[in-house]
């Protein structure tokens, strides 16, 4: 992937500003290292609760470019810029997690949880509607942090299925290699219901067939029949008795 940072590359969060040293200091040490480039992506929705996100307009003014790094390399960055501590950090996951999840990762490290922004890849011939990813962003702490410590970023990364990375902001138009999507994050990551299964009507019970009045009459001959036996019977022994 050719290497899209230039001098003014930020290394912060789009729409983020802080006082910060020259950029220039870190650029520098990533092309000392060798690092390169693993992904530009597109801001495409800021995570504002565990169930909504605030659109980002698109096209933005910025991409994101990320270094895949590990924890060696970022102290070994450090070290290169005399101490400076990179401003911010990312992790790149498919997955968006939930807020206390992704603050819990970062406690005990030199960074804490930021924000959540969704990301689609910069790609030629890609789909219309991209997948999205998520870079959650993390912010180098105070000292007097009470959760400040020297706890791994890889884990951290483990523990939310991604990467860790550096991300620099970069120029759009510079980097743009796709269209952007025509709908929004929430559009796009809404399931479409399934269609309902048609109702079925409770079965009829098979018609009853009608009894013809022969059958009806046969049925109370039979018992007639009986009774008038048994009165002859009985009309018999009563008259021999009292012969």
């Amino acid at each position: 992937m050719e290497n899209a940072v230039s001098s003014q590359a930020l290394p912060l969060p789009p729409g983020t500003s802080v006082d910060l040293l020259d950029p220039q200091i870190f650029l520098e040490a990533i092309e000392r290292l060798g690092i390169q480039p693993s992904a530009v992506v597109t801001p495409w929705a800021t995570r504002t609760s565990d169930v909504s996100w605030e659109p980002i307009l698109q096209p933005p003014s910025a991409n994101v470019i990320l270094y895949g790094i590990n924890d060696a390399t970022l102290g070994v960055i450090h070290q290169a810029t005399f101490g400076h501590l990179m401003p911010f950090v990312a992790i790149h996951s498919n997955s968006a997690g939930n807020i206390a999840g992704v603050q819990q990762a970062f406690n005990g490290t030199r960074y804490s949880f930021y924000e959540t922004q969704a990301v689609y890849a910069q790609a030629r011939n890609a789909p219309s509607v991209p997948t999205a990813t998520f870079v959650h962003w993390a912010k180098v702490r105070d000292p007097a942090d009470k959760n400040m410590g020297t706890g791994s970023l890889d884990q951290a990364a483990q523990a939310l299925g991604g990467s860790l990375c550096l991300g620099f902001q970069v120029d759009y138009q510079t980097t743009a290699l796709r269209t952007p999507p025509g709908v929004t994050f929430e559009q796009a990551s809404t399931p479409i219901p399934s269609p309902s299964a048609p109702e079925i009507p409770p079965a009829e019970p098979p018609p009853q067939k009608a009894s013809s009045p022969s059958s009806s009459l046969a049925s109370w001959l039979g018992p007639l029949a009986l009774g008038a036996v048994a009165a002859a019977g009985t009309y018999y022994l009563v008259t021999r008795t009292r012969k």
